[in-house]
């Protein structure tokens, strides 16, 4: 981390919006709750193959493609950042052997030093290095200098940053105030 500088290590980013594989979602999709963390890993599998073959082919468990079409592809290469969330054992284990990055929503201080304690289990546990993760973390708490350069000791690289408003003005107010104070000042 570094303090006060131009290029901060420590990020403090505009709210993100993605998408979750929970209960939720996997029913109303019509898929069972269970092996849906089997059925993630799988399905990022899938995409792998549409991001990075001319004709993609693939044969699982729970998903098969032949020669279909994805295009355009993304601009990253091999493909996008994965970023995975939860806050379980499994969910760290997956991060540690999959992923790029994590992301923690809504999180306490402490709850958030709970899971970047077990990502960086798991990582030694899969032999990975903890800094080629990228920790994210939506804070529970408004986030003031201070707090921010908490999360950043316990090994956070971006807060994202979800403020509560009423209406866009207040929003946009609540996004300008955290640059002014946050960003790059942690």
């Amino acid at each position: 981390m570094t303090a006060l500088t131009k290029t901060p290590i420590f990020k403090v980013t505009a709210p993100a919006f993605c998408a979750s594989a929970g209960r939720s979602l996997g029913e109303a999709l019509g898929m069972p709750f269970d092996h849906k963390g089997l059925r993630a890993e799988e399905a990022l599998d899938v995409m792998k193959a549409l991001w990075t073959m001319e004709r993609p082919r693939f044969s699982g468990r729970f998903f098969r493609i032949d020669g279909v079409r994805a295009e355009p592809r993304p601009m990253q290469r091999p493909h996008p950042p994965i970023v995975f969330g939860g806050k379980t054992p499994h969910a760290f284990s997956r991060t540690a052997r999959l992923g790029n990055g994590w992301f923690g929503y809504g999180l306490s201080l402490e709850a958030a030093a709970q899971c970047i304690e077990g990502i960086r289990h798991s990582c030694a546990e899969h032999r990975r290095s903890f800094e080629e993760i990228e920790i994210n973390v939506t804070p529970r708490e408004k986030p003031d200098r201070e707090l921010a350069r908490r999360y950043a000791e316990l090994g956070v690289n971006r807060l994202i940053i979800a403020p509560r408003a009423r209406d866009d003005a207040e929003f946009v107010r609540a996004i300008d105030e955290a640059g002014r104070k946050l960003i790059g000042q942690v």
